[in-house]
């Protein structure tokens, strides 16, 4: 089935995600891009919170189509 919507998400801390996630559940046909200023695993997200490459990994292997962006390197 194709995409219906594209959302962005600006910040790819605990409240990014976790809307992301909210999103991709109620409207599974929904592209969702999370960008973050950091690298995965490399300081917090601005929260004081460090997300380790492995919990994001964890988030990507229960939905490919959850795009996350490393927003320095675009």
């Amino acid at each position: 089935m194709p995409c219906t919507h594209r959302i962005v998400i600006a910040g790819g801390g605990p409240a990014g995600l976790a809307a992301a996630r909210a999103i991709r559940r109620g409207l599974p046909r929904t592209s969702v891009t999370v960008f973050e200023q950091r690298q995965a695993g490399e300081g917090d997200t601005g929260t004081g919170i460090v997300m380790p490459r492995q919990a994001l990994d964890a988030w990507r292997a229960r939905d490919a189509a959850l795009i996350l962006v490393d927003s320095n390197s675009t």
